[in-house]
């Protein structure tokens, strides 16, 4: 058994990050047995735990400096003990009962998971004196990248994972990855930047991922002015000295934020990037300010999608074991396949995300997964889940002044009081988004919330207003020209329009190319636009557009607005029938077609190959044939027999 343990183990850098929080402090402290349910490398790293807990306090500092400080350097750790007020001679217990071991001038963990289980069992404050230690003990400008990394250590709560600076002199980097804080997101960011200062002349690369670290401190804090005006000028001069190595992430940010008008900066240098740069990369802006993990995901490449390119991410990560890493990839697939209105894969990778999140520590991020699956929970009416999910991100955000999630958390209960037809209270929440000093107040997610905004006061009739917010989201949406950006501004535009004339921008949300890849924005477009016909009294023109919308939230699974676009349909003068497998023979040929290959496996680009259309057709056919069929996805499809389908 115990060379079972330890191959394990061995053959597992990341084991303790499998370990569990729910172990009690008697099981930590070695008088409780350890439940059977943790995975053998955890085991083991607990028996080392309960070693070390039998082992003077003083000798307990010692290797937690030891553990801290990862280049093994004997005469370094010795000094910092100093400075803690212990001796070399404390170091000599954990010899003796085989934990570390000393050979010349180095210090050696006898095994990987020793310095895990140390470090990460050890609290807060207790790191903290032992990094504090060690920057003491560190002087001089040879050691400044050595003294920045522990600048930037450790967390109470982590926010984002952040790598180990290279060692100059033949050191190896280290596998351990610290994490960045001091109790918020704005701590964080302070000490990112100012660790990144230190590394400029010495370590460019390295100053250069520590101000990308400053960067999504920031956006959680809300601190935007930061990272535009002091984070972004930074990083664009260590780029004016590295022509074709530019790191571009800090910048797309800064550019996004100028552009949706977040942020103060002179008019000139938002003039200067006129560029649409942020329309053709990924991630979008948007989805990096809700999730400032997104600043490290790969660009798109050619013929890949974002749905594709996520999906390998993640694949790529489990792969690997780095659990951090699956982590942010996994809310990147969630993002994307929530915007595709592929809601119940989002959520099974948010349950994932929040669960890896919590048992390796990460609160904060923890909160976004909490925030994401409450909003897809509103809309499918699933009230009691969306409550408890986004009641816990509050919180967790508010104390820890998390004003990205507590932003997120508070438009997620906007959505579900729209959803259940209380659209004065929802917006009540959207502008408390928007008013400074308000615990949930939050600019990006106010930009992003403003179709919610627009929809309640339409409901609520309290339209007087909008038009700044209307205006802004276009100024914006002229910027970042995408599918979602110039629907909403275009359906809000429509919603604060008077007379006939709102018509024409009803349309025009309806022809944005792409529109079909965006199921729930067109769903509720067409069930605005149905709206606002009966009202005309077009009622025939109306059930064209209103059976549009009740299909797609069928297909969703959004039942609350499903039931919205009946009530519009028995208003029109139309009763909704209820789909039958009979439905499938109303498939069109081309429809067939894109079936039969989509139920293979294949892509929409290969699909679009195959039968020479453009993949936005192919898209536009698979949203019709999914909503004639009343299924999901194409593992539904593959399940149908579409034989007698069409004739």
């Amino acid at each position: 058994m115990r060379d079972r343990l330890l191959g394990e183990a061995g053959g597992n850098p990341l084991a303790l990050l499998e370990l569990p929080r729910t172990l009690t402090s008697q099981q930590l402290a070695g008088s409780d047995p350890l439940p059977e349910r943790l995975p053998l490398s955890a085991r083991l790293a607990q028996v080392f735990l309960q070693r070390v807990r039998r082992l003077p306090q003083a000798t307990q500092t010692l290797l937690l400096v030891a553990a801290a400080e990862d280049t093994g350097e004997l005469a370094t750790i010795l000094a910092a003990g100093g400075v803690l007020a212990v001796d070399k001679e404390a170091l000599e217990p954990a010899e003796q009962v085989g934990l570390v071991q000393v050979v010349d001038s180095t210090l050696a963990f006898r095994h990987p998971l020793v310095r895990s289980a140390i470090y990460q069992a050890a609290t807060f404050t207790a790191r903290q004196a032992a990094h504090r230690a060690l920057i003491a003990v560190l002087q001089g400008g040879q050691q400044a990248e050595r003294r920045a990394w522990h600048l930037a250590a450790p967390p109470p709560s982590p926010l984002m994972s952040a790598p180990r600076p290279r060692r100059g002199r033949g050191h190896a980097r280290a596998g351990r990855r610290p994490h960045p804080g001091g109790g918020t997101p704005a701590a964080a960011c302070t000490l990112l930047l100012e660790g990144a200062r230190l590394l400029l002349d010495p370590d460019p690369d390295q100053a250069t991922e520590l101000l990308v670290l400053a960067a999504q401190a920031a956006l959680a804090a809300g601190e935007l002015d930061t990272l535009v005006n002091q984070i972004h000028p930074v990083v664009a001069r260590l780029n004016a000295h590295r022509p074709g190595q530019e790191d571009v992430r800090v910048q797309r940010v800064a550019r996004s934020l100028a552009a949706a008008g977040l942020v103060k900066v002179p008019p000139a240098a938002i003039a200067q990037d006129r560029s649409g740069e942020a329309a053709t990369t990924w991630p979008p802006p948007a989805f990096t300010w809700t999730w400032p993990m997104l600043i490290l995901v790969e660009p798109a490449v050619d013929n890949v999608t974002a749905d594709q390119l996520s999906a390998r991410s993640v694949e790529a990560r489990r792969a690997a074991g780095t659990v951090s890493a699956l982590t942010a990839a996994l809310a990147n697939l969630m993002l994307v396949e929530a915007s595709l209105g592929r809601w119940q894969p989002a959520i099974s990778h948010a349950t994932e995300g929040l669960r890896l999140a919590r048992e390796t520590g990460q609160d904060t991020t923890a909160g976004y997964f909490l925030a994401w699956p409450a909003w897809l929970a509103a809309f499918q009416g699933r009230a009691e889940d969306c409550r408890r999910l986004a009641e816990e991100a509050l919180a967790m955000a508010i104390p820890r002044r998390l004003l990205g999630v507590a932003g997120l958390a508070a438009w997620t209960l906007a959505n579900l009081d729209l959803t259940e037809g209380r659209p004065a209270a929802a917006l009540e929440r959207l502008r408390a988004l928007a008013t400074p000093g308000h615990p949930t107040a939050y600019a990006p997610v106010a930009l992003l919330a403003t179709g919610q905004l627009v929809d309640a006061a339409a409901q609520a009739g309290a339209l007087e207003g909008m038009e700044p917010f209307v205006a802004r989201f276009e100024r914006w949406a002229q910027r970042d020209q995408r599918t979602w950006t110039l629907v909403v501004a275009r359906r809000c535009r429509a919603l604060i329009t008077q007379g006939p004339a709102a018509e024409q921008h009803y349309q025009a949300a309806l022809a944005v190319e792409g529109m079909s890849t965006r199921p729930t924005e067109l769903a509720r477009t067409e069930l605005a636009y149905g709206q606002w016909l009966r009202r005309a009294r077009r009622r025939s023109d109306a059930r064209v557009h209103l059976r549009t919308a009740l299909e797609l939230f069928v297909r969703l699974g959004a039942a609350p607005w499903a039931e919205r676009a009946r009530a519009e349909l028995r208003a029109s003068g139309q009763t909704a029938r209820t789909r039958d497998p009979s439905t499938r023979q109303q498939l069109t040929p081309q429809e067939r077609q894109v079936a039969g290959l989509a139920s293979q496996g294949l892509t929409n680009q290969q699909i679009a190959e195959q039968l020479f259309l453009s993949s936005h057709t192919v898209g536009y056919h698979l949203h019709k044939l999914y909503a004639k069929l009343e299924i999901t996805s194409r593992a539904d499809l593959a399940q149908l027999d579409l034989d007698d389908a069409g004739h």
